[in-house]
């Protein structure tokens, strides 16, 4: 019969590694606390400057950052294509008559509201 294997959640190994290298306690007393082999502490001590170890929090920040920088790709890509008929309406002066009639529609309805 094989042992069972023990798996050890993020926060575990994170606090394990924390009590090994800022509480002054020595491995071998941080292993003993943690129940868990001076070995396996050392894993987790060259892995923890690496940034393997990550909490459920930091893994979720790290999801979302890859999706937020997917979606920034997707829309520099859109601009990119949508580009060249901004530059073409700004020489034809379309864009700038249209934010000159957008303006003026504002403008008169600001101020009949004001003698309203």
């Amino acid at each position: 019969m094989g042992r069972k294997r023990n798996v050890y959640t993020d926060n575990f190994k994170i606090d394990a590694v924390k009590e090994a290298l800022h509480n002054g306690a020595d491995r071998a007393e941080a292993a003993i606390k943690y129940n868990i082999a001076q070995s396996t502490l050392s894993e987790w001590i060259a892995m923890f400057p690496d940034g393997k170890i990550l909490t459920d929090g930091q893994k979720a920040l790290e999801e979302k950052i890859a999706a937020l920088e997917k979606q920034q790709e997707t829309m520099l890509m859109e601009l990119g294509r949508k580009q060249p008929e901004i530059d073409l309406l700004k020489k034809t002066g379309f864009y700038r008559l249209t934010l000159e009639v957008s303006n003026s529609k504002v403008s008169r309805q600001k101020r009949s509201k004001a003698y309203d």
